[in-house]
Protein backbone atom coordinates (compact mmCIF):
# COMPACT_ATOMS: atom_id res chain seq x y z
CA UNK A 1 0.00 0.00 0.00
CA UNK A 2 1.21 3.57 -0.57
CA UNK A 3 -0.50 6.95 1.02
CA UNK A 4 -0.84 10.05 -1.48
CA UNK A 5 -1.32 13.00 0.29
CA UNK A 6 -0.56 17.40 -0.20
CA UNK A 7 0.94 19.48 1.28
CA UNK A 8 -2.02 20.56 3.58
CA UNK A 9 -2.45 21.09 7.56
CA UNK A 10 -0.17 20.29 10.65
CA UNK A 11 -2.52 17.70 11.52
CA UNK A 12 -2.77 15.86 7.86
CA UNK A 13 0.62 15.80 7.83
CA UNK A 14 0.84 13.95 11.43
CA UNK A 15 -1.67 11.44 9.98
CA UNK A 16 0.68 10.98 6.89
CA UNK A 17 3.74 10.42 8.52
CA UNK A 18 2.18 7.85 11.04
CA UNK A 19 0.56 5.69 8.41
CA UNK A 20 4.28 6.20 6.29
CA UNK A 21 6.12 4.41 9.25
CA UNK A 22 2.90 1.96 9.53
CA UNK A 23 3.50 1.01 5.95
CA UNK A 24 7.39 1.23 6.24
CA UNK A 25 6.91 -0.84 9.24
CA UNK A 26 4.40 -3.59 8.23
CA UNK A 27 3.71 -3.40 4.60
CA UNK A 28 5.60 -5.22 1.12
CA UNK A 29 8.57 -4.63 0.66
CA UNK A 30 9.34 -2.45 -2.67
CA UNK A 31 11.74 -3.01 -6.23
CA UNK A 32 14.01 -0.72 -5.25
CA UNK A 33 15.70 -1.50 -8.73
CA UNK A 34 12.32 -0.85 -10.62
CA UNK A 35 12.81 1.91 -12.93
CA UNK A 36 11.47 5.46 -12.39
CA UNK A 37 10.84 8.21 -14.10
CA UNK A 38 12.68 11.50 -13.76
CA UNK A 39 10.51 14.71 -13.31
CA UNK A 40 12.78 16.59 -16.35
CA UNK A 41 11.78 14.32 -18.44
CA UNK A 42 8.22 13.73 -17.67
CA UNK A 43 7.86 17.55 -17.71
CA UNK A 44 10.09 17.48 -21.21
CA UNK A 45 7.61 14.74 -22.16
CA UNK A 46 4.29 16.80 -21.31
CA UNK A 47 5.23 19.71 -23.14
CA UNK A 48 5.90 18.30 -26.04
CA UNK A 49 3.05 16.48 -26.74
CA UNK A 50 1.20 19.69 -25.41
CA UNK A 51 0.17 18.97 -22.35
CA UNK A 52 1.77 21.80 -20.64
CA UNK A 53 2.13 25.74 -21.86
CA UNK A 54 3.94 28.50 -20.69
CA UNK A 55 3.15 31.72 -18.87
CA UNK A 56 5.24 35.07 -17.90
CA UNK A 57 5.84 35.02 -14.12
CA UNK A 58 6.66 38.67 -12.58
CA UNK A 59 10.08 37.92 -12.30
CA UNK A 60 10.65 37.38 -16.30
CA UNK A 61 10.86 33.71 -16.04
CA UNK A 62 8.12 31.42 -16.95
CA UNK A 63 5.47 29.23 -15.14
CA UNK A 64 4.93 26.06 -16.67
CA UNK A 65 0.97 25.07 -16.41
CA UNK A 66 0.18 21.29 -16.72
CA UNK A 67 -3.02 20.46 -18.61
CA UNK A 68 -4.60 16.86 -18.52
CA UNK A 69 -5.55 15.63 -21.81
CA UNK A 70 -8.81 14.64 -23.43
CA UNK A 71 -7.85 10.88 -22.24
CA UNK A 72 -7.01 11.72 -19.21
CA UNK A 73 -10.10 14.02 -18.15
CA UNK A 74 -12.26 11.63 -19.93
CA UNK A 75 -10.53 8.76 -17.60
CA UNK A 76 -11.44 10.72 -14.25
CA UNK A 77 -14.91 11.24 -15.58
CA UNK A 78 -15.51 7.37 -15.76
CA UNK A 79 -13.02 7.08 -12.94
CA UNK A 80 -15.30 9.17 -10.84
CA UNK A 81 -18.26 7.77 -11.90
CA UNK A 82 -17.62 4.20 -11.43
CA UNK A 83 -17.84 4.50 -7.67
CA UNK A 84 -19.63 6.09 -5.05
CA UNK A 85 -17.57 6.53 -2.04
CA UNK A 86 -16.63 9.47 0.05
CA UNK A 87 -14.27 10.72 -2.56
CA UNK A 88 -15.72 10.88 -5.16
CA UNK A 89 -18.81 12.45 -4.07
CA UNK A 90 -16.64 15.17 -2.38
CA UNK A 91 -14.66 15.62 -5.59
CA UNK A 92 -17.96 15.80 -7.76
CA UNK A 93 -18.94 18.78 -5.42
CA UNK A 94 -15.80 20.18 -5.55
CA UNK A 95 -15.25 20.21 -9.16
CA UNK A 96 -18.28 21.45 -10.34
CA UNK A 97 -19.00 19.14 -12.82
CA UNK A 98 -20.95 20.22 -16.07
CA UNK A 99 -22.81 17.50 -18.79
CA UNK A 100 -22.01 18.00 -22.20
CA UNK A 101 -20.30 16.56 -24.98
CA UNK A 102 -16.99 15.91 -26.29
CA UNK A 103 -17.13 16.82 -30.18
CA UNK A 104 -13.69 15.75 -32.56
CA UNK A 105 -12.87 17.92 -35.12
CA UNK A 106 -10.19 16.85 -37.49
CA UNK A 107 -7.34 18.75 -38.70
CA UNK A 108 -7.18 19.48 -42.30
CA UNK A 109 -4.42 18.76 -43.76
CA UNK A 110 -2.78 16.49 -41.11
CA UNK A 111 0.66 15.62 -41.84
CA UNK A 112 1.64 12.23 -41.10
CA UNK A 113 3.29 11.78 -37.09
CA UNK A 114 2.21 14.85 -36.52
CA UNK A 115 0.55 16.28 -33.23
CA UNK A 116 -2.12 17.63 -32.82
CA UNK A 117 -3.74 15.34 -35.54
CA UNK A 118 -7.31 16.63 -33.99
CA UNK A 119 -9.23 19.04 -31.95
CA UNK A 120 -11.61 18.42 -29.00
CA UNK A 121 -14.31 20.41 -27.98
CA UNK A 122 -16.27 20.13 -24.67
CA UNK A 123 -19.78 22.40 -25.24
CA UNK A 124 -22.79 22.25 -23.40
CA UNK A 125 -25.42 23.42 -26.04
CA UNK A 126 -24.80 22.02 -29.70
CA UNK A 127 -28.27 22.51 -30.93
CA UNK A 128 -27.09 24.83 -33.27
CA UNK A 129 -24.02 23.15 -34.77
CA UNK A 130 -24.27 22.82 -38.17
CA UNK A 131 -23.83 26.66 -38.84
CA UNK A 132 -20.69 26.81 -36.75
CA UNK A 133 -18.15 28.56 -38.96
CA UNK A 134 -14.66 28.46 -36.52
CA UNK A 135 -12.92 27.43 -33.81
CA UNK A 136 -11.00 29.50 -31.27
CA UNK A 137 -8.10 27.85 -28.78
CA UNK A 138 -6.37 29.63 -25.76
CA UNK A 139 -3.18 31.59 -26.62
CA UNK A 140 -0.79 28.85 -25.13
CA UNK A 141 -2.51 26.35 -27.30
CA UNK A 142 0.12 24.55 -29.32
CA UNK A 143 -1.40 25.86 -32.87
CA UNK A 144 -1.22 29.18 -31.66
CA UNK A 145 1.59 31.11 -33.59
CA UNK A 146 4.14 32.69 -30.69
CA UNK A 147 4.65 36.90 -30.32
CA UNK A 148 1.58 37.94 -32.72
CA UNK A 149 -1.12 40.22 -31.21
CA UNK A 150 -4.57 38.59 -30.53
CA UNK A 151 -6.57 37.75 -32.17
CA UNK A 152 -4.98 35.89 -34.54
CA UNK A 153 -5.40 32.86 -37.23
CA UNK A 154 -3.40 29.77 -36.92
CA UNK A 155 -3.00 29.22 -40.83
CA UNK A 156 -4.90 25.95 -39.55
CA UNK A 157 -8.28 24.76 -40.26
CA UNK A 158 -10.53 21.64 -39.33
CA UNK A 159 -13.23 19.89 -40.96
CA UNK A 160 -16.57 20.37 -39.67
CA UNK A 161 -17.62 16.69 -38.97
CA UNK A 162 -21.23 16.87 -39.52
CA UNK A 163 -20.62 18.03 -43.55
CA UNK A 164 -17.19 18.37 -43.95
CA UNK A 165 -16.68 22.24 -44.26
CA UNK A 166 -13.00 23.84 -43.72
CA UNK A 167 -13.35 25.98 -40.10
CA UNK A 168 -10.31 27.97 -39.83
CA UNK A 169 -8.66 27.90 -36.27
CA UNK A 170 -7.95 30.76 -34.23
CA UNK A 171 -5.93 32.06 -31.10
CA UNK A 172 -7.84 34.51 -28.95
CA UNK A 173 -7.61 35.70 -25.48
CA UNK A 174 -11.28 35.01 -24.36
CA UNK A 175 -10.94 31.24 -24.57
CA UNK A 176 -9.23 30.01 -20.84
CA UNK A 177 -6.69 27.19 -21.01
CA UNK A 178 -7.78 25.15 -18.17
CA UNK A 179 -12.20 25.87 -18.74
CA UNK A 180 -13.42 22.59 -20.92
CA UNK A 181 -10.81 21.62 -23.74
CA UNK A 182 -9.10 24.77 -24.25
CA UNK A 183 -10.84 24.93 -27.36
CA UNK A 184 -14.48 26.87 -28.40
CA UNK A 185 -16.95 26.34 -31.13
CA UNK A 186 -17.56 29.46 -32.71
CA UNK A 187 -21.17 29.99 -33.63
CA UNK A 188 -21.79 33.59 -34.37
CA UNK A 189 -25.54 33.28 -35.15
CA UNK A 190 -26.22 31.67 -31.80
CA UNK A 191 -24.47 33.49 -29.25
CA UNK A 192 -23.52 37.25 -28.91
CA UNK A 193 -19.81 37.05 -27.41
CA UNK A 194 -19.03 34.75 -30.85
CA UNK A 195 -21.20 37.66 -33.02
CA UNK A 196 -19.04 40.05 -31.78
CA UNK A 197 -16.26 38.39 -32.17
CA UNK A 198 -16.97 37.47 -35.83
CA UNK A 199 -17.86 40.93 -36.41
CA UNK A 200 -14.07 41.54 -35.60
CA UNK A 201 -12.49 39.36 -37.63
CA UNK A 202 -14.61 38.87 -40.55
CA UNK A 203 -16.41 35.66 -40.29
CA UNK A 204 -19.58 34.49 -41.77
CA UNK A 205 -22.63 34.78 -39.32
CA UNK A 206 -25.38 31.37 -40.73
CA UNK A 207 -28.39 30.28 -39.19
CA UNK A 208 -28.83 27.01 -37.62
CA UNK A 209 -31.66 27.99 -35.71
CA UNK A 210 -34.45 29.67 -36.65
CA UNK A 211 -37.77 31.29 -35.00
CA UNK A 212 -39.34 31.18 -38.28
CA UNK A 213 -38.39 29.81 -41.91
CA UNK A 214 -37.15 32.97 -43.93
CA UNK A 215 -37.43 33.77 -47.31
CA UNK A 216 -36.27 36.77 -49.81
CA UNK A 217 -38.41 39.08 -48.11
CA UNK A 218 -36.26 41.38 -45.55
CA UNK A 219 -39.18 41.52 -43.33
CA UNK A 220 -38.61 37.88 -42.77
CA UNK A 221 -34.89 38.02 -41.89
CA UNK A 222 -33.91 36.99 -38.35
CA UNK A 223 -31.39 39.13 -36.55
CA UNK A 224 -28.76 37.34 -34.62
CA UNK A 225 -27.89 35.82 -31.87
CA UNK A 226 -30.72 33.03 -31.76
CA UNK A 227 -30.24 31.33 -28.37
CA UNK A 228 -31.77 27.65 -27.31
CA UNK A 229 -34.58 28.71 -29.40
CA UNK A 230 -36.30 27.99 -32.40
CA UNK A 231 -36.27 25.06 -35.04
CA UNK A 232 -33.37 23.65 -37.27
CA UNK A 233 -32.70 25.40 -40.57
CA UNK A 234 -30.20 24.52 -43.04
CA UNK A 235 -29.11 21.38 -41.25
CA UNK A 236 -27.97 19.23 -44.45
CA UNK A 237 -30.32 16.50 -42.54
CA UNK A 238 -33.45 15.36 -41.52
CA UNK A 239 -33.17 17.61 -38.80
CA UNK A 240 -34.73 20.70 -40.78
CA UNK A 241 -37.89 21.89 -39.13
CA UNK A 242 -37.07 20.29 -35.93
CA UNK A 243 -37.58 21.81 -32.18
CA UNK A 244 -33.75 23.16 -31.16
CA UNK A 245 -33.70 19.91 -28.66
CA UNK A 246 -34.55 17.44 -30.99
CA UNK A 247 -32.18 18.99 -33.71
CA UNK A 248 -29.48 18.39 -31.36
CA UNK A 249 -30.31 14.81 -30.01
CA UNK A 250 -30.18 14.07 -33.98
CA UNK A 251 -26.61 15.90 -34.40
CA UNK A 252 -25.58 13.95 -31.20
CA UNK A 253 -26.89 10.58 -32.79
CA UNK A 254 -24.86 10.84 -35.84
CA UNK A 255 -21.62 12.60 -34.38
CA UNK A 256 -21.41 9.84 -31.84
CA UNK A 257 -22.23 6.99 -34.69
CA UNK A 258 -19.05 8.20 -36.50
CA UNK A 259 -17.07 8.27 -33.44
CA UNK A 260 -16.46 12.03 -33.36
CA UNK A 261 -19.01 12.80 -29.98
CA UNK A 262 -19.78 11.00 -26.71
CA UNK A 263 -21.39 12.59 -23.85
CA UNK A 264 -18.73 13.25 -20.91
CA UNK A 265 -19.27 14.57 -17.53
CA UNK A 266 -16.53 17.74 -17.19
CA UNK A 267 -15.07 18.38 -14.21
CA UNK A 268 -13.66 21.88 -13.74
CA UNK A 269 -9.69 20.99 -12.51
CA UNK A 270 -7.82 24.30 -13.20
CA UNK A 271 -4.27 24.14 -14.87
CA UNK A 272 -1.34 23.41 -12.25
CA UNK A 273 1.94 25.20 -11.86
CA UNK A 274 4.31 22.12 -12.24
CA UNK A 275 7.19 23.92 -12.81
CA UNK A 276 9.38 27.49 -13.21
CA UNK A 277 11.73 28.41 -15.76
CA UNK A 278 14.60 31.03 -14.31
CA UNK A 279 15.02 34.26 -16.32
CA UNK A 280 17.90 33.80 -19.28
CA UNK A 281 18.34 30.57 -18.96
CA UNK A 282 15.39 28.45 -20.29
CA UNK A 283 16.27 25.86 -17.32
CA UNK A 284 13.05 24.33 -15.67
CA UNK A 285 12.88 23.15 -12.00
CA UNK A 286 10.01 21.11 -11.03
CA UNK A 287 7.69 22.42 -8.39
CA UNK A 288 7.64 19.89 -5.00
CA UNK A 289 3.97 18.90 -5.66
CA UNK A 290 4.37 17.59 -9.22
CA UNK A 291 7.60 15.95 -8.06
CA UNK A 292 5.81 14.45 -5.02
CA UNK A 293 3.02 13.06 -7.34
CA UNK A 294 5.58 11.47 -9.48
CA UNK A 295 7.38 10.04 -6.15
CA UNK A 296 4.01 8.46 -5.98
CA UNK A 297 3.24 6.70 -9.15
CA UNK A 298 6.61 5.59 -9.34
CA UNK A 299 5.85 3.09 -7.23
CA UNK A 300 3.57 1.39 -9.55
CA UNK A 301 5.79 1.60 -12.84
CA UNK A 302 7.12 -1.76 -14.48
CA UNK A 303 4.68 -3.79 -11.96
CA UNK A 304 2.14 -6.48 -12.88
CA UNK A 305 0.60 -6.38 -9.57
CA UNK A 306 0.08 -2.61 -8.36
CA UNK A 307 -1.51 -3.34 -4.61
CA UNK A 308 -3.55 -0.53 -3.32
CA UNK A 309 -2.95 3.08 -2.33
CA UNK A 310 -4.72 5.71 -0.18
CA UNK A 311 -5.12 8.86 0.99
CA UNK A 312 -5.44 11.88 3.42
CA UNK A 313 -6.70 14.63 2.67
CA UNK A 314 -7.65 18.19 3.42
CA UNK A 315 -11.35 18.07 1.88
CA UNK A 316 -11.84 20.19 -1.16
CA UNK A 317 -8.33 20.73 -1.61
CA UNK A 318 -7.27 17.38 -1.49
CA UNK A 319 -9.98 16.26 -3.77
CA UNK A 320 -8.95 18.19 -6.57
CA UNK A 321 -5.23 16.78 -5.81
CA UNK A 322 -6.19 13.40 -5.95
CA UNK A 323 -8.33 14.16 -9.33
CA UNK A 324 -4.74 15.90 -10.92
CA UNK A 325 -2.92 13.00 -9.62
CA UNK A 326 -5.41 10.56 -11.64
CA UNK A 327 -5.13 12.32 -15.06
CA UNK A 328 -1.24 12.40 -14.54
CA UNK A 329 -1.08 8.74 -13.71
CA UNK A 330 -3.12 8.86 -17.63
CA UNK A 331 -0.65 11.08 -19.25
CA UNK A 332 2.33 9.57 -17.89
CA UNK A 333 0.86 5.70 -18.79
CA UNK A 334 0.49 4.14 -15.00
CA UNK A 335 -2.63 1.72 -14.43
CA UNK A 336 -3.77 2.96 -10.98
CA UNK A 337 -5.00 0.12 -8.55
CA UNK A 338 -8.11 0.28 -6.68
CA UNK A 339 -8.26 2.77 -3.62
CA UNK A 340 -8.56 1.33 -1.22
CA UNK A 341 -9.56 3.96 1.53
CA UNK A 342 -9.54 7.85 1.83
CA UNK A 343 -9.17 9.43 5.29
CA UNK A 344 -10.53 13.06 5.66
CA UNK A 345 -8.98 15.66 7.92
CA UNK A 346 -10.55 17.87 10.19
CA UNK A 347 -9.57 21.64 11.12
CA UNK A 348 -7.88 21.55 14.30
CA UNK A 349 -6.71 24.22 16.61
CA UNK A 350 -5.02 24.23 19.86
CA UNK A 351 -5.91 26.14 23.65
CA UNK A 352 -3.43 28.25 25.11
CA UNK A 353 -0.86 28.35 22.05
CA UNK A 354 0.61 25.09 22.51
CA UNK A 355 2.17 23.86 19.33
CA UNK A 356 1.68 21.38 17.07
CA UNK A 357 5.13 21.28 14.83
CA UNK A 358 6.76 19.46 17.91
CA UNK A 359 6.87 15.28 18.73
CA UNK A 360 4.14 15.64 20.84
CA UNK A 361 1.70 17.94 19.20
CA UNK A 362 1.61 16.03 15.85
CA UNK A 363 0.95 12.72 18.91
CA UNK A 364 -1.89 14.89 19.58
CA UNK A 365 -3.27 15.61 16.67
CA UNK A 366 -3.77 12.01 16.06
CA UNK A 367 -5.10 11.11 19.52
CA UNK A 368 -7.67 13.58 20.76
CA UNK A 369 -10.53 12.62 17.73
CA UNK A 370 -10.90 10.96 14.74
CA UNK A 371 -9.43 12.50 11.75
CA UNK A 372 -12.45 13.67 10.05
CA UNK A 373 -13.59 15.64 13.50
CA UNK A 374 -12.93 19.27 14.35
CA UNK A 375 -10.31 19.32 16.81
CA UNK A 376 -9.57 21.58 19.80
CA UNK A 377 -6.23 20.40 21.34
CA UNK A 378 -6.65 20.43 24.73
CA UNK A 379 -3.81 21.19 27.44
CA UNK A 380 -4.52 17.92 29.07
CA UNK A 381 -4.39 15.78 25.92
CA UNK A 382 -0.97 17.44 25.19
CA UNK A 383 0.01 16.72 28.73
CA UNK A 384 -0.44 13.08 27.87
CA UNK A 385 1.07 13.00 24.51
CA UNK A 386 4.23 14.18 26.11
CA UNK A 387 3.99 11.36 29.05
CA UNK A 388 3.68 8.85 26.55
CA UNK A 389 6.90 10.48 24.15
CA UNK A 390 8.83 10.61 27.49
CA UNK A 391 8.19 7.06 28.70
CA UNK A 392 9.90 5.91 25.65
CA UNK A 393 13.00 6.90 26.98
CA UNK A 394 12.74 3.91 28.44
CA UNK A 395 13.50 0.66 26.60
CA UNK A 396 11.43 -2.14 27.57
CA UNK A 397 13.09 -5.51 27.73
CA UNK A 398 12.69 -7.31 24.46
CA UNK A 399 11.79 -11.15 25.17
CA UNK A 400 12.86 -14.04 22.97
CA UNK A 401 9.43 -15.71 21.55
CA UNK A 402 9.28 -19.40 20.94
CA UNK A 403 6.87 -20.51 18.84
CA UNK A 404 4.45 -20.96 21.20
CA UNK A 405 4.53 -17.28 21.47
CA UNK A 406 4.21 -16.52 17.74
CA UNK A 407 1.04 -18.97 17.98
CA UNK A 408 -0.65 -17.40 20.91
CA UNK A 409 0.23 -13.59 18.73
CA UNK A 410 0.10 -10.47 20.20
CA UNK A 411 -3.53 -9.78 21.11
CA UNK A 412 -3.94 -6.23 22.19
CA UNK A 413 -1.28 -4.48 19.44
CA UNK A 414 -3.57 -6.47 16.78
CA UNK A 415 -6.07 -4.39 18.06
CA UNK A 416 -4.11 -1.47 17.90
CA UNK A 417 -3.36 -2.25 14.08
CA UNK A 418 -6.48 -2.69 13.29
CA UNK A 419 -7.72 0.45 14.36
CA UNK A 420 -5.28 2.27 11.93
CA UNK A 421 -6.11 0.38 8.98
CA UNK A 422 -9.59 1.16 10.13
CA UNK A 423 -8.52 5.42 10.06
CA UNK A 424 -9.33 5.19 13.84
CA UNK A 425 -5.85 6.84 15.10
CA UNK A 426 -7.71 7.82 18.47
CA UNK A 427 -8.97 4.97 19.16
CA UNK A 428 -5.23 3.08 18.24
CA UNK A 429 -3.35 5.50 20.63
CA UNK A 430 -6.17 4.91 23.47
CA UNK A 431 -5.27 1.13 23.42
CA UNK A 432 -1.20 2.01 22.80
CA UNK A 433 -1.68 4.23 25.75
CA UNK A 434 -3.11 1.36 28.27
CA UNK A 435 -0.75 -1.25 26.58
CA UNK A 436 2.39 0.97 27.27
CA UNK A 437 0.97 2.21 31.26
CA UNK A 438 0.85 -2.08 32.12
CA UNK A 439 4.00 -3.20 30.55
CA UNK A 440 5.47 -0.09 32.77
CA UNK A 441 3.65 -1.97 35.86
CA UNK A 442 4.31 -5.50 34.61
CA UNK A 443 0.77 -6.31 34.41
CA UNK A 444 -0.78 -9.25 32.46
CA UNK A 445 1.34 -8.31 29.35
CA UNK A 446 2.27 -11.20 27.09
CA UNK A 447 5.00 -11.71 25.49
CA UNK A 448 4.53 -10.96 21.81
CA UNK A 449 3.09 -7.66 22.95
CA UNK A 450 6.24 -6.69 24.78
CA UNK A 451 7.91 -7.46 21.31
CA UNK A 452 5.51 -5.29 19.31
CA UNK A 453 4.45 -2.38 21.39
CA UNK A 454 7.95 -0.67 21.27
CA UNK A 455 7.63 -0.98 16.91
CA UNK A 456 3.61 0.50 17.25
CA UNK A 457 4.81 3.57 19.65
CA UNK A 458 7.15 4.57 17.44
CA UNK A 459 4.98 4.31 14.25
CA UNK A 460 1.72 6.57 16.17
CA UNK A 461 4.65 9.51 17.87
CA UNK A 462 7.81 8.99 15.70
CA UNK A 463 10.10 8.55 18.71
CA UNK A 464 11.35 5.82 20.37
CA UNK A 465 13.62 3.07 18.63
CA UNK A 466 12.35 0.17 16.19
CA UNK A 467 13.30 -3.54 17.94
CA UNK A 468 13.11 -6.57 16.98
CA UNK A 469 11.49 -5.67 13.37
CA UNK A 470 11.11 -9.22 11.99
CA UNK A 471 9.34 -10.37 14.86
CA UNK A 472 6.81 -7.26 14.75
CA UNK A 473 6.20 -7.73 11.05
CA UNK A 474 5.43 -11.91 11.61
CA UNK A 475 3.04 -10.91 13.96
CA UNK A 476 1.51 -8.31 12.61
CA UNK A 477 2.10 -7.92 8.92
CA UNK A 478 -1.13 -10.14 8.43
CA UNK A 479 -3.20 -7.45 9.93
CA UNK A 480 -2.36 -4.12 7.58
CA UNK A 481 -4.34 -5.72 4.61
CA UNK A 482 -6.66 -2.86 3.31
Amino acid sequence: MKIFSVEGSPRAAAITSCYTRLIDLLGAPQDTNQKKLAPGDVLRDLEDRGLVYRMPQDDAGEGLYYLPSVAAKTFLSEWLEAADTALTRLAKKALKPRQGALITFPLYPSAPNTEPRELHCFTTDWSPFPAACAIAVHPHHPLAPKGKELPAFTGAYVRHPLHGDLMPVWAVDWVAPDIGTGVVIVNPAHCAADLSFARDVGLPIRFGLVPAIPGTSSDSWIEPPVIRTGTGFRTGSSADGLPHGAAAAQYFSTLEAEGRARTITEYALGSQKIAASAPGTGNSEPESPFVSMLEFLNAYANTTEPGSWMTVLDREMGALEVARLVCLAVDCGFSLPALSKTIFVGAAETEGGESTDTPAGQLACLSASAPADALSVKQETMEQAERFIANLSVSPEIPNLSDKDFAKGAKRSRKVVEHMTGGELHLAFRELYRLQRDIRRDQGVGKADKVTYPALAYVMSGEGVLQAENDVRRLLSAYIRP
